[in-house]
């Protein structure tokens, strides 16, 4: 019996970093047809790692360390899901949008943005903006902080909740 490694250099949605039911069947039969006693497949951009391994009476399909056993003849196989992957950013607190609506950075057209990258902004101060029916509605930091990031541009619609902007805590 032999062994494969594989690691995938073709890009996969970060959204979507399973392997289809088709994607295992497809390796068993690689493994079957070429007699593989395990198969390892990597895709690191989406944090994701399967290896089935052969037995002489089943089949062993271990996910970033989980196992589950599975007999060799099994017809339909349970979808594979990696754990997600633990964030590589600095813990950053993150001001979202309290409405759906279309954002700001300031609350008059014309105006120069409330803040900027690199601005330090206190619990309770006005940080932009989101319309909704032609009424702005003024978005408040809910701590103190340094703006590391604007996730939005100007204009751009939001849902509820959507992270608008990145703070770096300070304690005052």
């Amino acid at each position: 019996m032999r062994q494969i490694s594989i690691h995938a250099t073709e890009p996969t949605s970060p959204s979507s970093p399973r392997f289809s039911l088709a994607e295992v069947r497809q390796l068993i039969a690689l493994m079957n047809t070429n007699d593989l006693n395990e198969i390892t497949i990597e895709r690191p951009e989406a944090g994701t790692r399967l290896a089935l391994r052969k037995t002489t009476l089943e089949v062993n399909v271990q996910v970033n360390g989980t196992a589950v056993a599975l007999p060799a003849a099994t017809t339909a196989l349970p979808p594979v899901v990696a754990p997600p992957a633990a964030p590589e950013t600095p813990a950053y607190a993150y001001v979202t949008a309290p409405l759906v609506g279309t954002y700001h950075p300031a609350l008059k057209a014309g105006q120069k943005p409330l803040v900027t990258v690199g601005d330090s902004v206190r619990e309770g101060q006005i940080i932009g903006g989101i319309e909704t029916l032609r009424v702005m509605n003024e978005v408040e930091a809910h701590m103190n902080g340094r703006v590391v990031e604007i996730l939005v541009q100007p204009g751009q619609p939001v849902e509820y909740g959507q992270r608008l902007i990145a703070l770096a805590p300070e304690t005052r």
